[in-house]
């Protein structure tokens, strides 16, 4: 499975790491944070690392594919 990550804005904002668990669609989208095992859509999960007003939060998440991860 692809690993994504963002970070946060502002002073709160941090680095969160996740995989993604369904991808069908950009509307079906859902992340598992490797912090607390939770579900997220990808504007929660920008949310969860300290992001604040994300329009787009596609954008903001890094997608690093599984022949990467070791």
């Amino acid at each position: 499975m692809p690993c994504v990550s963002t970070t946060g804005n502002g002073p709160n904002g941090k680095t969160v790491s996740g995989f993604l668990y369904r991808y069908n669609t950009k509307k079906d989208v859902s992340i598992v944070c490797v912090c607390h095992g939770r579900s997220f859509s990808p504007a929660g999960f920008v949310e969860h690392a300290g992001g604040v007003d994300i329009a787009q939060p596609l954008k903001h998440i890094t997608i690093y594919p599984a022949a990467f991860v070791s």
